[in-house]
C-alpha cells in the first residue's frame, strides 16, 4: 500500500515509515486514555505501550526512536515536558521497553520444539514489561517523594499484571498495520516557485520565537525547582496556572487536586517534625505535611509551565516530528468521528484506509 498520496518523503532512514506510524500511534492511545477515569496519577493503564509492543519486530536504533517518541510527544502533549513526569516516562519507557525487547528477541533466538512454539508468549512479555516500568516509577518517585511511595510498590505490581495482559490483548483485538494508512495531504503548487525572502524570513521568526519560548519555560521551570518556602512558591503557582490558561490550555483542578493528594499523602507516611494530630499509629507530623505541601506546589507549577507547551505545532515539511503529528492529527479526527465508547472509536480510526 502506497504510504503518501500526493507529497514527498520526508526523512531517509531505515523503517522510518513504520517508527512515525507507530509514534503518532502512542500519541492516539495517550489521548483516548485521557478519558478513562484514574485512580491515582501514577496508576495508568498504559495503552501508548501498545503500538511499542506492534513494534518489537524493528532493528535496535528503530527501536529506540520509537521508545524516545513515545516519552517525548506524549509528554508535550499532554503538558509535562518540564516536570519530572517527563524524566520518569522515559526512564520507565527504556526499562521496559529493553525488557520487552530482550525478551521478545530471545523468543527467535530460542525454539521450543518447532518454528512455531516460542518461548515466551505475547502477554508474558507485556507483563515484564509493565512490571518493569512499575517498579521504575517507584523508584523515581521514592527519590524525590520520599520512601512513603515504596508503600504503593505491591498496589503497583498487581495493577502492573492487569494493564500488561490488557495490553497485549488489546493489540490482539486491534490487528494494528504494520503499513500505514495512505496519508493524503494537498500537493503543492507548481507555479509557487522557491519560497519568498518575505516567507523565509516569517518562518525563521517563528522558529526563533518559539526557541525563545521553550527556553523561558525551561529556565523558569529549573528556578521553581530551587524554591523551597511555601510563600514564594504560593504566588509562582498562581502566576503558571494562569499563565496556562491564557495560552489556551484548560486548568484540569481535578487532575491536580488528585496530585496534591498523592503526594502529601505519600509524605506524611514518613513522620518527621511536630506531631499535629495523632490517632492509634496514624501521626501527622508539620515537617511531614509542609514537605508534601512544597513538593505539590512545586510539581504543580511546573505542570503549569509545560501546559504553555502542549500546542507546540512542527511545521518544518522535512521534519520527522511533523509527520507524526500529521498522522495524529488526522487519527485523532478518526477517532472523535467514530461512534460508541473509547475502545470502539480507537479500533474505527485504526481500520482507516487513508487518513
Amino acid at each position: 500500500m502506497q504510504l503518501f498520496s500526493k507529497t514527498k518523503t520526508y526523512i531517509d532512514f531505515p523503517e522510518k515509515n513504520k517508527i512515525a506510524w507507530l509514534g503518532s500511534l502512542t500519541l492516539l492511545f495517550s489521548y483516548a486514555e485521557l478519558f478513562i477515569p484514574k485512580i491515582l496519577p501514577f496508576f495508568r493503564l498504559g495503552l501508548a505501550n501498545i503500538p511499542v509492543l506492534a513494534g518489537l519486530s524493528l532493528s535496535p536504533l528503530s527501536f529506540m526512536g520509537l521508545i524516545f517518541i513515545k516519552s517525548f510527544c506524549t509528554c508535550m502533549m499532554s503538558g509535562t515536558l518540564f516536570s519530572p513526569f517527563f524524566i520518569i516516562s522515559l526512564l520507565q519507557s527504556i526499562g521496559s521497553g529493553t525488557a520487552m525487547y530482550v525478551l521478545y528477541n530471545l523468543n527467535e533466538m530460542i525454539k521450543i520444539g518447532s518454528k512455531s512454539k516460542k518461548l515466551f508468549s505475547l502477554y508474558g512479555i507485556s507483563v515484564l514489561g509493565s512490571a518493569v516500568s512499575a517498579l521504575i516509577q517507584i523508584a523515581c518517585c521514592y527519590i524525590y517523594i520520599g520512601e512513603g511511595t515504596v508503600s504503593l510498590l505491591g498496589p503497583m505490581l498487581l495493577f502492573s499484571i492487569f494493564s500488561g495482559i490488557l495490553t497485549a490483548f488489546l493489540l490482539i483485538i486491534f490487528e494494528i498495520p504494520e503499513t500505514a494508512p495512505a496519508l493524503a495531504l494537498e500537493e503543492e503548487s507548481e507555479t509557487k516557485g522557491t519560497e519568498s525572502k518575505q516567507e523565509k524570513m516569517k518562518r525563521t521568526g517563528q522558529i526563533v520565537v518559539t526557541a525563545v519560548k521553550i527556553l523561558s519555560l525551561l529556565i523558569g521551570a529549573i528556578i521553581i525547582f530551587t524554591l523551597d518556602s511555601w510563600k514564594i512558591l504560593l504566588p509562582v503557582m498562581i502566576f503558571c496556572l494562569i499563565l496556562q490558561r491564557v495560552s489556551g490550555r484548560k486548568v484540569m483542578f481535578l487532575l491536580y487536586m488528585m496530585l496534591w493528594i498523592f503526594i502529601i499523602f505519600s509524605s506524611l507516611l514518613v513522620p518527621q517534625g511536630k506531631v499535629l494530630w495523632s490517632f492509634w499509629k496514624i501521626r501527622i507530623t508539620y515537617g511531614a505535611l509542609m514537605e508534601g505541601i512544597i513538593k505539590a506546589m512545586i510539581l504543580t507549577s511546573v505542570s503549569a509551565l509545560s501546559q504553555c507547551l502542549a500546542g507546540l505545532k512542527f511545521t518544518q515539511k522535512n521534519s520527522f516530528f511533523t509527520l507524526v503529528f500529521l498522522y495524529y492529527q488526522r487519527l485523532q479526527v478518526a477517532y472523535k468521528n467514530g461512534e460508541g465508547r473509547v475502545f470502539e472509536k480507537l479500533k474505527s480510526a485504526l481500520s482507516a484506509r487513508q487518513l
